[in-house]
């Protein structure tokens, strides 16, 4: 064992007792492998939390647009039934990345790459509960499904779902 050294996870901003196998160097925090590892999971889970919560907002504006010529936090904040400080955190960091502008009034608007984003985003919505469908889902597991998958299909495996989708 370690030797039962003092580990600092830089994630959590907290001291453990290391209970890793390898390393009793002086650097042991920066090179358990244990405890890197779990770092590393849990980076890569909140990158893919951010996209999908970025993708669901995306996708709520793009809907609420279709339906009226003004939309505002309060719409997207209903649509998507989250807390008022978590819409309006996800919307600031939608124009931190400059996929959503916001004018004096609050209405929001797509630039032209956030528009592109949230049209990529509905379609594979789409064709994925109209896949699940055509397997003989039923609609209800097909958008429920769907929008879940619709975060981490690949481009491959969408262009597939397009071709099984289109032969009728």
């Amino acid at each position: 064992a370690c030797g039962g050294q003092i580990c600092y996870n830089d994630t959590e901003k907290s001291r453990k007792t290391c209970r890793a196998v390898r390393f009793k160097s002086k650097t042991h925090e920066r090179t358990c492998v244990r405890h890197n590892l779990r770092d590393i999971r849990r980076n890569a889970m909140a990158r893919r939390s951010n996209r999908e919560s970025e993708e669901m907002y995306l996708e709520a504006i793009l809907i609420l647009r279709r339906k009226s010529a003004n939309v505002h936090s309060v719409d997207v904040m209903n649509e998507l039934g989250f807390a008022k400080s978590s819409t309006s955190r996800g919307l600031h960091l939608l124009m931190q990345k400059g996929y959503i502008t916001m004018d004096p009034s609050g209405a929001i608007e797509f630039t032209a790459e956030g528009k592109k984003r949230a049209e990529g985003v509905y379609e594979r919505h789409q064709v994925l509960t109209a896949a699940i469908m055509k397997l003989g889902g039923s609609r209800e597991l097909a958008e429920r499904d769907g929008c879940r998958i619709e975060h981490v299909v690949s481009d491959e495996l969408l262009e597939l779902l397009k071709k099984f989708v289109a032969e009728g």
